[in-house]
């Protein structure tokens, strides 16, 4: 277990580290990183809004997918909604950047999170 526990926090501060530089590069982001505020270099946030929307809808699906088997996730569903109004109240303020780096790490991880829970309830009904 304390090998499978490493493992774990390694490859979660991984996804954390690579989530920061993926957001920071694709949409135009500087200042970001721990305790930075993003800024957006391009006027246009269109790409980081469409980002942020398509992929709280994505997750907010797979989040209730899990309802399938009998446990929602509902964390997920708190946590997407939680991005979507963070961004949705900074849009047009100049912390939209800082806005859609957050929602976007809070989206990812409630993706990952319910798509991890179908992976296992899956993964037992097969054995």
């Amino acid at each position: 277990m304390p090998d499978e526990t490493a493992q774990l926090a390694r490859a979660v501060s991984y996804f954390a580290l690579a989530q920061m530089l993926v957001s920071g590069s694709s949409f135009g982001l500087i200042g970001f990183g721990a305790g930075g505020d993003a800024r957006l270099r391009r006027a246009d946030p269109t790409l980081l809004a469409n980002s942020v929307w398509g992929g709280g809808s994505l997750a907010l699906r797979s989040a209730a997918e899990t309802g399938d088997f009998g446990e929602r996730s509902d964390y997920g569903i708190w946590q997407t909604d939680w991005a979507l109004a963070l961004f949705d109240a900074l849009d047009g303020t100049p912390r939209i950047g800082a806005a859609g780096a957050i929602a976007l790490g809070e989206i990812w991880y409630a993706l990952i999170g319910s798509r991890l829970n179908i992976a296992a309830v899956e993964a037992f009904r097969r054995r």
